[in-house]
């Protein structure tokens, strides 16, 4: 019973410090090497300063957008 209760405790105690240190850099910025992160911000500042042109080339073809307000399961975007 001790055993399995202190692999357990190693366990969780492995996932938390996993967790902590997954994709971080030094001064503890999480997911800075995505791809998409770029093209997030790109489209946020074209939308705050209302640059037609940008969003326009952004949201192109394929782009859907999806409003998670609405709770319904049968979201098409």
């Amino acid at each position: 019973m001790k055993m399995k209760k202190n692999s357990i405790i190693l366990l969780v105690f492995l996932m938390l410090i996993n967790s902590a240190i997954a994709q971080t850099n030094k001064n503890g910025i999480i997911y800075d090497k995505h791809p998409a992160i770029n093209i997030a911000e790109e489209f946020l500042q074209a939308y705050v300063t209302n640059n037609v042109v940008v969003l326009k080339k952004l949201a192109d073809t394929g782009f859907k957008a999806y409003n998670n307000l609405i709770n319904t399961w049968i979201n098409k975007g």
